[in-house]
């Protein structure tokens, strides 16, 4: 894994650029206080051979310089560390594509963003990783673009075009490089190259040694495939074959076992002779590699020991390369995706050709003991699943493990049998695999979906993993947590062992919003699962409810969060407030009540965060009504944080609720409604407020016509509920809710008027 820490980042191998420099402004004012720009340039890497490098640490790899840049600018005013993530706000981050290249570079380049808000200044990162550099393509080099904004102190507005400044920058970056061999343009052109030049030309003869000795992974042959004009695969000659053919004709073998017989078109290739070109076992092939390859160490009169390595070591190559081929080379066809799921149906391939598919997928993902031997199984990889010495110090293509993964292949071939197999693969994974951030996602997201498992074997290394992990890794076991703590006694085991404190600590001190809005979820969950109260005492705690709410409110410039954020916090504070009366308390005085009515003001057409801030505001305003004579003194007080702003909310909601009415925005009136009228309800014993309030609300907002066009509404989706012979009981629960809380103000209302006439 890469090392994501700031140690990384001031590599004393890097260089570190500044614009405008300290030289040039030192006697004006200091460099840190203006606009300025840092640029980080790293030392260049190999590309590993055995697994492509995962954009998802890359990108973790920016987000920690970005915190931590964030965060340091936060302690410069005067902020203690714990609490800089309360400082810090980040409105955007994702990848960033590059849209000039000035010199023809043949590199790939790969950007990731980020722009962060503190309360001075604003601060733009993007990172760049330039990928298989010329000219052996055997490199990766990555930079750091930081634009600092000017520090204003007070109230400040956002600079215009901040961010697209430093995208402009990121767009211009070139090697200082030209294409100087004796035929180019710029050799004719000048005399002697510059000082300082890059080749921006790739070397094939050099590539075409590598590719010969199967040195490159999956990512590096897809590159080259994709080069046409390079024209360089694996020209090896094997029993008077070239490699890549060979390849081609284990690719077409493996599709003839996986349709059963029955070939289909190649890709792009309708020559019937190429069409024959394969075998009924494509091991045989293998065989033939493993033949010849025997036959040239031999010559060498190396020891058994070494040659059984270096054979080892071959034949790993060999499946690398033969797994991006079948994945590659016939795509509509034939992938490794499809592979697995034609491979896995029942009864539907012969027994000869359904033991060819299971053994060449197992030679494809290449499953072993670290340093040890690849056996091939007789029958598929589950017999190697279920050797508990291999999965302890198992070893593999991941390429091909996350092709597996995502298509189901490992339930599929466990279907019907004992899943604490799969269980163990998963849990190995967990612990062994932590490095690589695509394979974590794709475990977590099988334990979320797949519910035959042996979940308190999963709890462990899943509980580790959000205590320990990066931010990417707490956020997929976050997630999955809270998918498994759903299923029997889980919740208890993962209380038992701090979970409810470690999701805590995250939502109080992490600046990842992916990672806090993972922890909420699962915090959530705990809550509804209703256990003992250990877990609500604990979420009650002054310092996580003032963060709770701090997320909920506007951040730097007046920005909110984004939708989904929000949706989680709204639902956790509705479970805690259900469960708690201090809770409740809490959140009558710290006016969050206000903030969720704001939200719903801001969002008032997006259907998806209404429903959770509503329905929030409803529950709050429901206990609120059980609880009346416990909050009588807040009640009797006019100007009280209860009563502060009472009218202006209704006002808000009734606004919000015209915009409801329809089918999908029956839930969202349902809960609307259910606020309004316990508003009501709440200063129902005072009578002038009362009163007022709906004299306000009917004659500047048309509030008797807005609750007859409520019923009229839930009256329209019942018929067409009744139409298309959905008896679903939620929508007759939420079409007889609005109808009851409909009638209940509407009497009110007419109760009013009547009053009016009578005076």
């Amino acid at each position: 894994m890469e090392d994501t820490s700031m140690a990384n980042l001031y590599n004393r191998h890097s260089c570190t650029y500044s614009f405008p420099s300290n030289d040039v402004l030192s006697d004006i004012v200091q460099i840190d206080k203006r606009k300025h720009l840092l640029v980080r340039v790293m030392p260049e890497k190999p590309i590993r051979s055995t697994m492509p490098d995962s954009n998802l640490n890359f990108h973790l790899w920016v987000e920690s310089i970005a915190w931590a840049m964030a965060q340091d600018e936060v302690q410069k005013e005067g902020v203690a560390r714990e609490l800089a993530s309360g400082c810090i706000f980040i409105p955007e981050r994702g990848v960033y594509r590059k849209k000039m290249n000035i010199t023809g570079d043949e590199s790939m380049y790969h950007c990731f963003r980020l722009h962060i808000f503190t309360k001075t200044r604003q601060i733009g990162v993007i990172g760049v990783r330039r990928k298989y550099i010329p000219p052996l393509i055997d490199c990766f080099q990555d930079l750091i673009f930081v634009l600092k904004g000017k520090v204003k102190l007070g109230q400040w507005t956002e600079e215009p075009n901040f961010m697209q400044t430093l995208e402009r920058m990121v767009d211009s970056i070139s090697p200082s490089a030209m294409d100087w061999r004796a035929d180019s343009f710029w050799s004719k052109s000048f005399l002697d190259p510059p000082k300082q030049s890059h080749p921006t030309y790739i070397d094939k003869f050099i590539i075409q040694q590598q590719a010969d000795a199967l040195l490159c992974n999956h990512d590096v042959y897809s590159w080259l495939r994709n080069r046409k004009s390079f024209k360089i695969v694996p020209s090896m000659r094997f029993n008077g074959k070239e490699c890549h053919l060979l390849a081609v004709k284990f690719c077409r073998s493996t599709c003839r076992a996986a349709y059963d017989g029955k070939i289909p078109m190649v890709d792009g290739d309708s020559d019937p002779k190429k069409m024959i070109a394969s075998v009924k076992d494509p091991i045989s092939i293998i065989k033939r590699f493993e033949a010849s390859a025997e036959v040239m160490l031999s010559e060498q009169n190396v020891s058994k020991q070494v040659m059984a390595l270096l054979l080892n070591n071959w034949r790993m190559r060999v499946s690398k390369y033969f797994a991006h081929v079948v994945d590659c080379y016939m795509p509509s066809s034939i992938t490794i995706v499809k592979l697995a799921k034609l491979s896995s149906r029942a009864n539907q391939l012969s027994p000869e050709n359904k033991v060819a598919c299971a053994k060449v997928t197992a030679f494809l993902l290449y499953m072993h003991k670290r340093g040890g031997v690849f056996i091939q199984p007789s029958n598929s990889v589950m017999e190697q699943i279920s050797d508990p010495d291999l999965m302890s110090r198992m070893e593999c293509n991941e390429v091909v493990l996350l092709k597996l993964l995502s298509a189901g292949y490992f339930e599929r071939m466990n279907d019907g049998k004992d899943s604490e197999d799969l269980t163990t693969l998963l849990s190995n994974l967990l612990l062994r695999k932590s490095n690589n951030l695509d394979i974590i996602r794709a475990v977590c997201r099988k334990i979320r979906r797949k519910s035959k498992l042996n979940i308190p074997k999963l709890i462990e290394p899943l509980m580790i993993l959000a205590h320990m992990g990066n931010a990417y890794s707490q956020t997929y076991a976050f997630q999955a947590l809270a998918a498994i703590a759903k299923v029997g006694s889980s919740a208890t085991e993962i209380c038992k062992r701090k979970g409810v404190e470690v999701a805590m600590h995250v939502v109080s001190s992490s600046p990842s919003r992916e990672l806090i809005q993972a922890a909420v979820s699962f915090l959530s969950t705990i809550v509804s699962m209703e256990l003992d109260s250990e877990a609500i005492k604990k979420m009650s705690k002054i310092y996580f409810l003032n963060r709770l709410k701090y997320l909920i409110s506007p951040q730097i410039l007046g920005q909110r969060n984004n939708a989904p954020l929000l949706s989680a916090v709204a639902r956790l504070i509705m479970c805690i407030s259900q469960r708690n009366h201090h809770v409740l308390f809490y959140m009558v005085i710290s006016g969050v009540i206000k903030e969720l009515v704001a939200i719903i003001e801001d969002h008032s057409n997006y259907y998806r965060i209404l429903i959770p801030i509503s329905a929030c505001l409803g529950t709050i305003f429901v206990k609120l009504g059980s609880s009346k004579s416990e909050y009588e003194a807040l009640i009797n007080v006019e100007d009280s944080v209860l009563n502060d702003s009472l009218r202006s909310q209704a006002q808000t909601l009734v606004l919000a609720l015209k915009r409801m009415m329809n089918q999908e925005g029956l839930q969202v009136a349902l809960n609307l409604l259910i606020v309004l009228k316990h508003m009501v309800m709440l200063v129902e014993d005072k009578k002038q407020r009362k009163k007022e309030l709906l004299d306000e609300l009917d004659e500047n907002y048309a509030f008797e016509h807005v609750l007859n066009r409520c019923r009229d509404v839930a009256a329209q989706c019942e018929d067409i509920k009744q139409a298309t012979g959905d008896n679903d009981t939620m929508w007759a629960t939420i079409i007889a809710g609005v109808r009851g809380a409909a009638d209940w103000l509407l009497r009110h209302v007419e109760e009013l008027l009547d009053n009016e006439k009578k005076i």
